[in-house]
């Protein structure tokens, strides 16, 4: 039976980054009421998180140790043992800014539908200092949040989901990358929606995220084809519950502009070994003048570096 005391699960999934870990907890600790349960997933680090952890003493927080099987399994782990209604995922090198709690807080008491989903807006924060806001959904302007979700960044982080949608939607263990958009579009294609019109969440951008992490700048034509095999398993197992909201190409494009995206990567990080097939991945995939940037940066990147 659910504690009803507890509204808010917050689960973070952790991989040997300690010093950024404890900032997340300490954002979460600044805005917890005793209606917080933070559930920390360590998904077999090797650095001091557990020891770093214990330390804490924190009443509300639950440290659970799994052997590494992923950011997707440790978030499953996380809403087995969950007690919340609501369940806020948090990535371990983020965190929040003031009100992120509270903005949902009144959202949940204010709204006239019970177990809606609501997202906040984020702030991505690069190592230079520099700050800048993400696009919120519009209902005016996109359409079905599907739609939306599919051609921007939502971020899983940036939701407040009632627990009972993720026992029926997992995430997709398997997929190291494109895994939160695979379970959003899935969410938002069935469940009601809300956007908060505030920003409440840092999004960090540094070289230790998973996305630009040193090791793997060697292999971005692999990963590239991990994502697009995430988006084949979705529109292959769940096209007929997403793609009623979403136009038709839309799995070519998202696969075109994520290959289209990765040449780019590896030139803008000095390879040049998978450049091209990475491009002809795209335009193999699909050609569309909507990726006209992304064509005249490769370009100008492969003539004047």
């Amino acid at each position: 039976m659910e504690d009803k005391s507890i509204l808010f699960s917050v689960i973070i999934p952790t991989y040997n980054r300690v010093e950024l870990l404890m900032e997340a907890i300490n954002s979460v600790s600044s805005q917890e009421k005793g209606d917080v349960e933070l559930i920390i997933v360590d998904d077999g680090s090797t650095d001091e998180t557990k020891t770093e952890i214990q330390q804490l003493k924190l009443s509300f927080l639950k440290y659970i140790f799994q052997d590494n099987q992923g950011q997707s399994a440790a978030r499953n782990q996380g809403v087995e043992k969950a007690k919340g209604e609501y369940v806020i995922f948090m990535d371990d090198d983020d965190y929040w800014l003031e009100g992120f709690l509270d903005n949902f807080r009144s959202a949940i008491q204010n709204s006239t539908k019970a177990q809606k989903i609501f997202r906040t807006g984020f702030i991505r924060v690069y190592k230079d200092g520099k700050e800048r806001k993400a696009p919120n959904y519009d209902a005016k302007i996109d359409g079905h949040p599907v739609k939306w979700a599919a051609y921007n960044m939502c971020g899983l982080w940036s939701l407040c989901i009632p627990r009972e949608y993720l026992m029926e939607h997992q995430s997709p263990v398997g997929f190291p990358h494109w895994q939160d958009t695979h379970l959003i579009l899935r969410l938002l294609a069935q469940y009601p929606f809300e956007q908060l019109d505030v920003y409440n969440y840092g999004y960090r951008i540094h070289e230790r995220m998973g996305s630009l992490r040193s090791e793997n700048k060697k292999d971005l034509l692999n990963r590239a084809k991990i994502n697009v095999k995430a988006m084949d398993h979705l529109f292959e197992n769940y096209g007929n519950l997403v793609s009623i909201y979403l136009p038709s190409g839309t799995s070519a494009y998202l696969k075109a502009e994520k290959y289209l995206g990765y040449a780019n990567l590896e030139l803008t990080n000095g390879s040049r070994s998978n450049h091209w097939e990475l491009l002809k991945c795209s335009l193999r995939t699909r050609v569309d003048f909507r990726f006209w940037k992304g064509y005249l940066i490769f370009f100008r990147n492969v003539l004047f570096r």
